[in-house]
């Protein structure tokens, strides 16, 4: 928290951590993680010990452990499964306290924008889903859409086309290589100018189709008249004391650390209740 490179620092430690302790857990077969996310097939019964072993390696890094329940494991936004014929399944995945809220239809962004919502999930879908988990899980998506608004014959448009989208890019040829000419290697390094407008309508339409038509300038849209932008108080803002702050509790071990814009007042006594 804080600092941008954090995150980089936070990946030299875990890197650390899983050169030095995860060799030596025999049971271990296999370890895989992204981000903070570690998928891992072990001996059930050397769970405890080996959460014991990476919760040791330092105090402020401690993991928690889920376990396979019925032969069913979410992992990120995928539910694995182990099929009666030992292999892998999977389906989407989604946590108790999805919403299934999405970019509504009548919002005042660009009609692109909300065709990439329907794109994501479908695509999210065929990539994901095992071909008996397909249709249901098309099903649920077309669902939230028309609760989200979307008219039907768009999502069912949109879906036809990352359908066939998919199809050519698995029937196509990926073996044959072309050989590219060092223009070509000059003219990809160039860097890609872009234009952020706001996007009010039909006028950022015009004025970006002018702007395309003229240049080699991408013309990109950046929302208006957020929430966040009608509801903040700039007002609150200081620079005297401002920074990252830490809340204990007085009846548990539990601390909170947060961020804060505001002012943080030194020597103050802050309790979790």
């Amino acid at each position: 928290m804080g600092s941008p490179i954090s995150p980089v620092f936070a990946e030299f430690l875990l890197q650390d951590l899983e050169r030095s302790i995860i060799p030596s857990i025999r049971s271990v077969h296999h370890y895989l993680r992204y981000v903070d996310n570690v998928f891992s097939v072990a001996k059930k019964n050397d769970s405890a010990l080996i959460l014991d072993k990476l919760n040791g390696y330092h105090p402020e890094i401690q993991f928690t452990c889920e376990i396979m329940e019925n032969n069913k494991l979410p992992f990120l936004d995928t539910m694995i499964e182990i099929k009666s014929n030992f292999t892998l399944g999977f389906s989407i995945y989604r946590k108790p306290t999805n919403t299934d809220k999405y970019l509504d239809f009548h919002s005042n962004h660009p009609f692109f924008h909300k065709c990439s919502v329907i794109d994501t999930l479908v695509y999210r879908a065929l990539k994901i889903c095992d071909d008996d988990k397909i249709d249901t899980e098309i099903e649920h998506v077309t669902t939230i859409l028309r609760l989200n608004h979307y008219p039907i014959k768009l999502i069912k448009s949109r879906i036809d086309r990352m359908k066939a989208t998919i199809s050519s890019r698995s029937n196509s040829n990926t073996n044959v290589t072309v050989p590219v000419t060092a223009n070509q290697m000059d003219l990809n390094s160039q860097l890609t100018r872009r234009l952020v407008i706001p996007y009010t309508g039909t006028l950022s339409l015009k004025i970006a189709r002018v702007i395309r038509s003229i240049t080699d300038i991408q013309v990109c849209y950046r929302p208006v008249n957020k929430l966040s932008t009608l509801l903040s108080n700039n007002n609150q803002i200081s620079t005297n004391q401002i920074g990252i702050y830490k809340l204990k509790c007085n009846d548990c071990p539990k601390i909170y650390v947060g961020e804060s814009g505001r002012d943080i007042i030194s020597k103050s006594t802050r309790t979790l209740e």
